[in-house]
Parts: structure tokens; C-alpha cells; sequence
């Protein structure tokens, strides 16, 4: 292995590969983050699974992109195990060591100079843990194995080839580490001890480290005359003090903070308003909207999909990304040339996604040579997005909305989506204030990010009427308000399958999509529709599809020669408007197209057949008398097929 290589930044990339594939190491991504609490700790909230297995090639090239300047951390327990020796903290940890220690030639050297031993395997009783400034890291532990800073050591003029190679760390040799008692004190006969302890707990805390293993290492501090029970129980006391400061330091930063905020918004105020006059200028000049996908992005906005649960919005959303990615119209919208597209999944695992993608993939033949770098792929799962909370002063905006518009820019973004919008913020929904800040700070990234974005919404539930609109997305309106375009995606109606022809137990794959957020709601034969497909990929899952679907055309087959034998059926008998009628018209055309008038599809498909004949004047509907002399609205022939 390139052992090297690993305390190399150009060569990292390769090192960690060589890790996974060859060596079967689990590697994750940590916090690179000195003097802060979350210093070291992974960034995965989810990284206890990687303990049974290893990450697949493509997750860690996510993350080495997602992360840069990050520590990397190897999973410990398989198939090797570490010791880590401070001797830094305590120059005589070495010599011991060295001298009650099996030798290891494998070692790696911290940015702090103390070194971690590597051992093929620890006895499997041994747990993680501190004992007198030495660490054990075994099954469901990790440690730092590369980054700024970290040096690995190889002491033997041997080729390394394999940790099973290396030897073992006995259970006899982990007693010896846990009953160590003969460390001299490295603060032993110093004065001030108070204060130099007291500074002590003050960095173990500000780098993270849990209460026990400060009081573990804290023997370390017993002075002659004293017992390591009584230098825990001081410790304890400053660790108690050493938080108090800390929260004490915080809220008075909070308040000058807030101080400083009110002191820029009352200088703001100060400085008044300034009308601008306004020129008309050369109208030419005025830029185009820039649609980014069909009527529902546009560069600078956001945009809305709202939908209720179950309806496919996520498997909408992932084709149009791939739609826009690729530069192909995958549903019928035409994309021009390709875009780089970022799909922010928050709900589902990145397991889930890409299901969801190679499916999507598979079904329109698509290859990664179509996508050709240009989609961006995050799992809410692996690190959150939340751009705003709720705290007692008001909306806060975290640091994440300048991040994303720093990656949006940086990765020349066109389109982001936002699955589920929802998971983006910590703020009360029906807050219309707050939501309303929150949705200015999301055009505000689509504008200084020159890209569009589609916040993907779910509803409320359907009132009584039980028909839905934009207006029902979930929380306060102020969202739908500050889009710029708003679609709302309906499943099919009862009505609308049996028009269709479709079978009731199909008419879930079936959705709609409303005319934007003016919630005029299309006739279900000029809607866009979708369909849900089923799609198995090689391993064996089946994964739901969006894909464009028509409405049936009841015109489809049919000629004059058509119309001609439905107006000599009309024409032979006294035929009424009404369907309840036995004389309805709709029997005549049945019989000239030998239609199963019984089927609810065939008799919707007559209706539109008369409605559309009717309008162009080739039937008439005129009033009557019918057998018991009664007023009825009769269909006559009006202009025979033909004759024009």
C-alpha cells in the first residue's frame, strides 16, 4: 500500500481508493474543524452503518467532492484495531509503551506528535476507551487515519502488503494498558496546579471531549499526597465552572451580536429612503425571462411543485432533473441545450435516490456519459439543509444559504430542487412572517445564483369538497405568494379513469398537472399527463417511473367515411340530446362504429365524439315534440360529411 501516499494531499484521493478496495477499510469523512467541539467528528449523522460494510466507491466520491480539507477516519474493529499513545501530553506514555507493547512497524503520527499504533486485531474484549493517556479504538470505534497534518510510518525494510500481516494486540498486553499506575504526573510539583488544570479542562472541552475520558486522563494531574479520586473530584468542579463560563461567554456574544443588529437597522433607518426615477429607456434592451425547464423554471425564481402524499412529486422532479441534465425531452418539454442540475433529496437515503435514478435511467436508456458530470446529487440523510431557524429573536439564516449559493456558483448551477421543502428550515409553517423571510432568502439564492429553483411542496389535507388548489400547500401562503410559478400535480379522478378506459385498480399511476398558480385547473383531455411505470433494475428492486402520458383521442381512427355512416344513422330515426333517454344519439353512433355502448369508456368517447360534431356544425340539436306531444331536444343532421 502507498502508506505515503496517505500523508500526501495530491496523492490522498488514490490512497483512500487503494483503503477501500484493496485493504477492505471503512473510511468516512470528519470535521477538520481545530478548537471547535466538533472537531473530528464524523460528518455522516448516519456513519454506524459503515461498520458493517464498506462504502461503495461512488459515495466516497461524493464525498471527497462534498468535503474537501476534510480528516478521514477509518472504522476500527476490521480489519485492524489502533492504539493511540499521547506521548505529547506525557512523554513517559512512550517508554511504556515500548517496553510492555507488542511492536507494531506500523504507525501514523498525529499533527500533535502522538502516534497511533496499528495492530492487525485488539483482543475483542477490549472497548474503546482512554486509560492513562493511552487510547483504545476497537469495534464500533474510529480513528483519524489521514489529513493536514497526518503522517503514516512504516519501520521495516519489508514491502507492506496486507494488516493481517501485522501483529496482535493480546489480552494480556490490554490489562497491562488498563492497570497502568506507575506514569509520573507530568504536573506534579508545579504551582499554580489550579490554574494550569483549570486551562487544561478549558481545551479538553473546546476540542470536544467527552466528561469521561477528561477524568480518565486527569490521574495523569495527581500530585504527591493527593489520590486520583480526589483529582477527579476537582476536575468535575472545573469542568462544571468551565461550562458555566462558556454559556456565560456565549449569551453575553449573543447579546452584542444582537446590539450590533439593532445599531445597523436603526443607521439604516436613519439614512431614509431615495425614490428612483425611472427611464423607459430602449425597450430592446430589456432582458428575456430565461426558462430553464418549459414555463415552470426560470432563472432567478423559485418555482413550486406542490402535491399531496403518494402522488410521485420525487419521481417527477428526478426525471426533469435528468431531463434537464441530459438535454433530452424525457417528458415532451423541450430542454435546449443541457443544464447542470442539483437535486436535494431530504427524506430519502442516498441508496434511495440512486434506485430512483438508475431506474429512471434504464427506462429512457440513458448512460452516465448522458449526464456527463452535469447532475448533482445530495441526501438529506448525509448532511442536512437548513437554511433558517426559529430562535427568540426572530428567523435566524444559518450559514448553510451562503454555502449553497457558494457550491451554486462554484459548480455553475442552473436548476436546484428542493425535496421536500419542508426539511429545508426550523421555522413554524404557518408563521406567514417568518415564512415569508424564509421564502425572499430562497430567491435571493436563485437570483445571486443566476439559477432557477423548485421547492417541492406537499398539501394539506383536502377539505370538504375535496377538491385542491396551490393555495392548499401546507403552512402559511406567503411561499406560493413569492413564487414566481406554482403547479400543483392531482391524482386521477374515478370519473376520469372510466372516461379514460382505464381500469379503477390502474388509475393510481395516473397524474395531472394544474395550469400553474393562477389554480385554473386544465380539461383532463389537454392536460399534461403522467404515467407511473414499473421499472426492475439489475438488482432486483422495482422502481415507479414518470413518464409522458395522452389522453385518449376519440377522433383517433376515424375519417369522413366515419362521420358519413354516423350521419346516415342520425338521419334514419328521431334521435334525442339526452343520454337518459332510450332514443339517445349516443345508441345511433354506437351502432354506425360498432361501439360497446355499455363500456363507461365507449360512452365517454361518444359524448366528445357528439360534442366536437355538434360544435362544427355537422349535427344540430333542434326542439321537438316527442309521442305524448312533450317538448325534447332532438340531434338532426346539419351538414352532411362531404358536401362542403
Amino acid at each position: 500500500m502507498g502508506l505515503k501516499l496517505l500523508s500526501s494531499p495530491e496523492n490522498l484521493h488514490d490512497a483512500l481508493v487503494e483503503l477501500i478496495e484493496e485493504h477492505d477499510v471503512s473510511v468516512i469523512p470528519c470535521k477538520n474543524l481545530p478548537g471547535n467541539i466538533d472537531n473530528k467528528k464524523p460528518y455522516l449523522e448516519q456513519w454506524r452503518p459503515f461498520q458493517e460494510r464498506r462504502p461503495t466507491i461512488q459515495e466516497f466520491e461524493r464525498w471527497f467532492e462534498q468535503f474537501p480539507n476534510c480528516l478521514w477516519g477509518a472504522v476500527t474493529g476490521s480489519p485492524f484495531g489502533v492504539v493511540d499513545v499521547d506521548y505529547y501530553k506525557d512523554p513517559g506514555i512512550l517508554d511504556w509503551a515500548t517496553d510492555n507493547l507488542e511492536y507494531t512497524p506500523l504507525k501514523a503520527r498525529t499533527p500533535q506528535g502522538g502516534q497511533h499504533w496499528i495492530y492487525s486485531r485488539i483482543a475483542k474484549e477490549a472497548r474503546n476507551g482512554t486509560y492513562g493517556g493511552i487510547d483504545i479504538r476497537n469495534f464500533g470505534g474510529y480513528v483519524i487515519c489521514a489529513g493536514p497534518g497526518y503522517e503514516w510510518i512504516w519501520e521495516s525494510d519489508s514491502d507492506f502488503h496486507t494488516f493481517r500481516e501485522l501483529p496482535e494486540l493480546s489480552s494480556e498486553q490490554l490489562s497491562r494498558i488498563k492497570n497502568r499506575n506507575n506514569v509520573t504526573p507530568i504536573r506534579a510539583n508545579i504551582k499554580n496546579w489550579h490554574e494550569e488544570v483549570r486551562d487544561w479542562v478549558w481545551a479538553c472541552l473546546g476540542d470536544g471531549w467527552e466528561d469521561y475520558e477528561i477524568e480518565i486522563k486527569c490521574s495523569r494531574h495527581t500530585e504527591e499526597g493527593w489520590t486520583d479520586e480526589q483529582t477527579r473530584r476537582d476536575v468535575r468542579k472545573m469542568m462544571q465552572g468551565s461550562r458555566a463560563e462558556k454559556q456565560r461567554r456565549k449569551g453575553a456574544a449573543r447579546r452584542q451580536e444582537r446590539a450590533k443588529k439593532r445599531s445597523e437597522v436603526i443607521e439604516e433607518q436613519r439614512q431614509g429612503l431615495v425614490a428612483n426615477p425611472f427611464d423607459l429607456g430602449d425597450v430592446l434592451q430589456i432582458p428575456k425571462r430565461e426558462f430553464v425547464y418549459g414555463n415552470h423554471l426560470i432563472r432567478k425564481f423559485i418555482s413550486v411543485t406542490t402535491a399531496p402524499g403518494g402522488i410521485g412529486k420525487t419521481a417527477l422532479t428526478l426525471v426533469e432533473a435528468i431531463a434537464m441534465a441530459s438535454g433530452k425531452p424525457l417528458l415532451g418539454v423541450e430542454v435546449g441545450e443541457p443544464q447542470r442540475v442539483w437535486v436535494w433529496n431530504l427524506e430519502d437515503p442516498f441508496e434511495e435516490i440512486w434506485r430512483r435514478i438508475a431506474g429512471i435511467c434504464q427506462h429512457y436508456s440513458l448512460t452516465q456519459d448522458d449526464l456527463a458530470g452535469r447532475l448533482f446529487v445530495n441526501s438529506g440523510r448525509d448532511q442536512a439543509l437548513v437554511i433558517a431557524v426559529q430562535t427568540k429573536d426572530g428567523v435566524q439564516f444559518t450559514p448553510h444559504a451562503m454555502d449553497l449559493t457558494t457550491e451554486i456558483v462554484r459548480h455553475g448551477i442552473d436548476a436546484v430542487i428542493v425535496d421536500p421543502f419542508v426539511s429545508s428550515h426550523r421555522l413554524p409553517e404557518n408563521d406567514n412572517d417568518a415564512m415569508d423571510a424564509l421564502a425572499k432568502m430562497w430567491a435571493q439564492i436563485a437570483n445571486d445564483g443566476n439559477c432557477a429553483i423548485d421547492l417541492v411542496h406537499h398539501t394539506r389535507k383536502a377539505s370538504g369538497s375535496g377538491v385542491q388548489t396551490t393555495e392548499d400547500a401546507r403552512g402559511a401562503s406567503s411561499v406560493m405568494n413569492a413564487a414566481r410559478h406554482g403547479r400543483l400535480l392531482k391524482k386521477m379522478t374515478g370519473d376520469e379513469a372510466r372516461n379514460a378506459g382505464i381500469e379503477g385498480d390502474e388509475a393510481w399511476r395516473y397524474s395531472k398537472e394544474g395550469n400553474s398558480k393562477e389554480n385554473l385547473t386544465p380539461p383532463s383531455s389537454v392536460a399534461t399527463w403522467y404515467k407511473l411505470e414499473s421499472e426492475t433494475i439489475p438488482n432486483g428492486d422495482n422502481i415507479g417511473v414518470q413518464t409522458p402520458w395522452a389522453w385518449p383521442d376519440p377522433f383517433e381512427g376515424l375519417s369522413t367515411v366515419h362521420l358519413r355512416l354516423v350521419q346516415t344513422a342520425v338521419a334514419s330515426g328521431e334521435w334525442r340530446e339526452s343520454p337518459k333517454s332510450k332514443d339517445w344519439v349516443g345508441v345511433a353512433v354506437a351502432n354506425a362504429l360498432d361501439i360497446d355502448i355499455e363500456d363507461d369508456g365507449a360512452r365517454a368517447k361518444i359524448r366528445m365524439l357528439l360534442k366536437t360534431w355538434i360544435k362544427n356544425g355537422m349535427l344540430a340539436v333542434v326542439e321537438g315534440l316527442d309521442d305524448n306531444r312533450n317538448p325534447r331536444k332532438f340531434v338532426r343532421v346539419k351538414q352532411w360529411a362531404g358536401d362542403l
